[in-house]
């Protein structure tokens, strides 16, 4: 817990400083107020958006230090996303399962249509977890596991390291305060049940069960996001929430607030996020910050 104060008092401590100088006046003859577009307004925290970055922008985001995020935008509807967590964890104890590598596409389909700020459709392949073998009556099989099945609730074997997801999302509002939702749907590769403690009869299993189908929406999220200044600087302030909610059976929900800085390049996300299945780290809250740069 101590270590949770610590970091939150810390990067807390950051945003008086940052707001007494973005509001030193601006002397200059004439001056006044610069809005600028948010260069992470395709995201809230963990939550997509119905935006994109503006075309022929690359960006690089890192969240707590070991995630990182490049993405790029070739055209005015279209945005790449390449992201990882950096490959330490095989030297960190119990944290062999926290390898994530992932390749994504965004599409926006409408954009700035009356209250409707936009909407898009995204696709991500996924890179998760490490391969053990699991010894059986009828010999080894193979189970990939990490942080992803904790929290998704997975008690399936996992027989293949690869994860697909499909969502759609849509923001609506004006250019101050916007909603958000995000509904997707995940597809991996699984076989018989285990509680992961003692193995079943695998023979009565193979003739009586077989791994109940997906709901059509695994999860959805909902964020709100509102502008309450912008100075003469050019520089933005934002209060924004979102939600996780599992739709999986014993899953787990999140939710993170907090506070975003930005201006014309570059945004600060300084957040707590709160974590019941402690997947991340030893507490249940846990901060959250996050610093974009676009090229």
């Amino acid at each position: 817990m101590k270590k949770v104060i610590c970091y939150t008092l810390l990067l807390f401590g950051t945003l008086p400083s940052l707001y007494s100088f973005s509001l030193e006046p601006d002397t200059s003859e004439g001056a006044i107020t610069t809005h600028v577009t948010d260069p992470s307004s395709n995201k809230l925290f963990f939550m997509p958006t119905g935006h994109i970055t503006g075309e022929g922008d690359v960006s690089i985001t890192s969240v707590n230090v070991l995630f990182l995020d490049v993405a790029y935008t070739p055209i005015n509807f279209l945005q790449f996303d390449v992201a990882c967590v950096l490959p330490i964890f095989d030297l960190v104890e119990n944290k062999e399962h926290d390898k994530f590598y992932s390749l994504g596409m965004k599409v926006q389909l409408i954009k700035d249509f009356s209250i409707v700020q936009g909407i898009a459709i995204g696709g991500d392949v996924v890179l998760t977890g490490s391969k053990e073998q699991k010894m059986t009556p009828n010999g080894p099989l193979s189970d990939y596991q990490g942080n992803f099945d904790d929290l998704f609730s997975i008690h399936y074997l996992r027989t293949h390291p690869f994860v697909g997801s499909f969502n759609v999302v849509a923001s609506f509002g004006a250019s101050s305060f916007q909603i958000h939702g995000n509904a997707a749907h995940i597809l991996y590769s699984t076989e018989y049940p285990y509680d992961r403690y003692s193995w079943y009869d695998f023979e009565y299993l193979r003739s009586n069960y077989s791994p109940p189908p997906e709901p059509l929406i695994t999860y959805f999220q909902i964020g709100i996001e509102y502008e309450f200044l912008m100075n003469t600087k050019g520089i933005g302030y934002k209060f924004i929430a979102e939600t996780f909610f599992n739709n999986t059976k014993n899953a787990s929900n999140f939710m993170t607030t907090g506070f975003r800085l930005y201006g014309r390049s570059a945004s600060l996300d300084i957040a707590l996020l709160s974590d019941e299945l402690k997947l991340i780290d030893s507490e249940p809250i846990i901060p959250y910050f996050a610093i974009k740069y676009k090229f």
